[in-house]
C-alpha cells in the first residue's frame, strides 16, 4: 500500500449482519450464487467423511453403503480444488458446474 490515510470513518459492520450466515453461503472466502452441493462418498470413505467438516451446514444421508453429503453453498473453484483431496474417495453429484470445473481443473 502506498499513500494511506486515516478516513476517520470506523469500519463496522451493520448491527443485523451475522458472519455465521455469511460464512455459510460460502466455501472457504468465495462468495458467489449458492449452488446445491451433493457428493456421493463411497463404502470405502464413508467413515472419513462422516468424521470431516465440508461445509457448516452439511447433512448427511444414508444411501445403502455409501452416503450423500448435501449442503447449499458458493465458492465452488475452492471446493473443486478441496475435493482433489477425495479423489476416489466420492462423486460429485451436482451441481454440474461443479462437475464442469473438475473437468477443467483435472491434472
Amino acid at each position: 500500500m502506498s499513500n494511506v490515510r486515516d478516513s476517520g470513518i470506523v469500519g463496522c459492520p451493520p448491527d443485523d449482519w451475522d458472519l455465521d450466515a455469511w460464512m455459510a453461503r460460502s466455501f472457504g472466502i468465495w462468495q458467489e450464487e449458492d449452488h446445491d452441493i451433493v457428493l456421493r462418498v463411497l463404502p470405502h470413505a464413508v467413515e472419513r467423511a462422516r468424521a470431516w467438516r465440508f461445509h457448516p451446514l452439511q447433512q448427511f444421508e444414508d444411501d445403502g453403503e455409501e452416503v450423500l453429503v448435501r449442503f447449499r453453498s458458493g465458492g465452488l473453484f475452492e471446493l473443486a480444488n478441496h475435493l482433489f483431496g477425495w479423489a476416489g474417495d466420492l462423486v460429485i453429484e451436482g451441481p454440474a458446474a461443479l462437475q464442469e470445473m473438475m473437468e477443467k481443473s483435472d491434472p
